[in-house]
Order: structure tokens, then sequence, then C-alpha cells
């Protein structure tokens, strides 16, 4: 892969990547789809791809986005610092369908070239879990249902109610070995949704950062 290919998914709104690198050695051997709620330009599901490909654990894998672009209203977490302004939701986002047009220009050609799959879908989060709660449909050679996951990386609104709500989604379609990554950890009161994980779910902590936390299903 050329270094113009990975320097357009590198152009990050966030950091500690290398969570998302050690979720992917977790998962090796943990069957289920790999998905990313919030793609914005692609570095997270880029290094998802990238650690998958490192362990020669890509090529049967399938990776998910989602994410409506558009430039439709976004609510930021509880304690972020435009909610502490008292602009908790922004209507002015440039995660418009120009930035769509770029992440999918380059994660297709980034996917043609390393012989990858991926799936896009231009929906919110609670768009997404409503329609596919009974899992996604992928067609390879034949038609599979999967309501699976292997990796899930939770970087959509990041509200409480809405990270909550993802939570209990996919914990419960998260295999055995299974990871969630959490970024933006700081804009909302984080320690609910480790209470939902570690106290009341089979779950342990794998990594904290400033910006990510990083669970895994036992």
């Amino acid at each position: 892969m050329s270094d113009l290919m990975r320097k357009n998914f590198m152009e990050a709104d966030s950091s500690e990547y290398e969570q998302i690198r050690l979720a992917c050695d977790e998962i090796k051997n943990v069957e289920g789809l790999v998905l990313e709620i919030g793609t914005r330009l692609g570095a997270g599901i880029f290094n998802a791809m990238e650690g998958c490909a490192a362990n020669d654990d890509a090529k049967n894998r399938f990776f998910m986005g989602v994410d409506p672009y558009g430039g439709i209203a976004y609510k930021h977490g509880e304690l972020s610092a435009p909610a502490r302004k008292g602009e908790q939701i922004s209507s002015s986002t440039n995660y418009d369908l120009g930035m769509m047009n770029t992440f999918l220009a380059n994660i297709y050609l980034y996917c043609e070239d390393q012989n990858l799959h991926y799936n896009h879908y231009t929906l919110e989060d609670s768009e997404f879990m409503r329609i596919y709660k009974d899992g996604v449909i992928i067609y390879d050679d034949y038609k599979k249902i999967i309501n699976e996951y292997a990796l899930v990386i939770v970087d959509g609104p990041h509200d409480i109610e809405s990270v909550k709500s993802e939570t209990i989604f996919f914990k419960d379609r998260l295999n055995s070995g299974g990871v969630l990554v959490y970024d933006d950890v700081a804009d909302y009161d984080h320690q609910l949704i480790d209470d939902i994980l570690i106290k009341e779910d089979n779950f342990v902590r794998l990594a904290s950062g400033r910006r990510k936390i990083t669970y895994k299903k036992q």
C-alpha cells in the first residue's frame, strides 16, 4: 500500500489507535463482523483492517461502517466542550456528503488494493440497530445473514443515551473473545458504561487511555 493511501486515512480526529490494533490481536480466532459506528474519514476502520491484515485475519473478514454524513445535527457528549458552552446539539458539522465521497473513494481503493471487503451503511446508529437487529445480509458465494460481531468501535454520537443504547445492542451480539472499543470517553459519563460491561456482564477492561477504552468479552 502506498504512503499516500495511508496518509488519506490518518487525517484523524482522535488518537490512541494502538488500542484498535490491540483489539485486532485479540480477535484473531473470534468469528464475527468488524464494525465502526462513526467512520468520518476512516482512521478507525482503516486501523482495524490493517490490524487484522497484519495477523493474516482480514481476507475472510467482513468490515462495516455506519455513518449518515449529510451534515445533519450531531449530539455531543454532555461533558464535552460544546456541551459545556450550551451547544450539545450542533447543526453545523462538516460531516457532509463531500466527506462521505472522500472516505468511500479512499476505503474502496484500499479494499481493491488489498483484496478486502467493506460495506458502508449511510444510517444513524439508531436506524442501523433498528433495521439490522436480526443481522446484516452479506453476499459472498451465497447469501449469509450474520448477527455476530468480533469487534465494534463505538465512535458515533457521544451523549450517554446513545452510547448506552449501542452498548446494550452490541454486547449481546458480540462473540466470546470479542472486543468493544470506545472513543472520546471523556465526553460523557463513561463510568455508567463501565458498570454495564464489568459489573453487569462478563467483560474485562483491556486498555485505558485519555480518549479510548477497550473491553473484551469473556
